[in-house]
């Protein structure tokens, strides 16, 4: 997945579940349908993305995994974000943000922060994006998140400060 090769992850993952399923291991069932729903939310593969996360739910829930359960929701976002459903995509993502906020994951609640600030500004709302960005900046900075999140934050900044969006920072 981090390699950007979406096929070939949804392929190992595919081949993991079922290993696991054979071997009756749940928490990696759980995981792999889990990363299967991201992945294939990203390709926009509405059906797949639908089919691992109605597989790896029920699972979760009874393990109390609300980590990947987050994990999850975020990809069911991804997924509607790729189909062009952005007011539905921004609930989910909220959602999936909520999620992370309660379980302490401040980055991952940053990141969806940023990402509900572009879907915001694609519906127009530059004020809600723009605070979306606010709240996510003093944790980035804090946390020191990604050496290119780095560059990005004073572009951000810059951006809150003049009270308009620098796009291709946000991104």
């Amino acid at each position: 997945m981090e390699g950007d090769e979406p096929l070939k992850s949804a392929e190992v993952f595919e081949e993991i579940a079922a290993e696991a399923t054979l071997a009756g291991n749940d928490r990696l069932v759980a995981a792999a349908y889990a990363n299967l729903t991201q992945v294939y939310a990203m390709a926009g593969n509405t059906e797949a993305t639908i089919a691992a996360s109605s597989r790896a739910i029920p699972v979760l829930r009874r393990l109390n995994d609300r980590i990947a359960l987050a994990k999850v929701q975020w990809g069911l976002a991804t997924l509607l974000r790729e189909t062009g459903q952005h007011a539905a995509s921004i609930e989910a993502y909220r959602q999936a943000q909520e999620q992370f906020g309660a379980l302490g994951m401040r980055a991952d609640t940053a990141a969806l922060g940023l990402v509900i600030a572009d879907l915001l500004l694609d519906e127009g709302q530059n004020a809600e994006a723009l605070q979306e960005i606010a709240a996510a900046l003093p944790v980035i900075d804090e946390l020191k998140m990604a050496p290119e999140g780095m560059a990005a934050l004073s572009l951000l900044r810059e951006s809150a400060r003049r009270q308009e969006v620098n796009r291709a920072a946000l991104r």
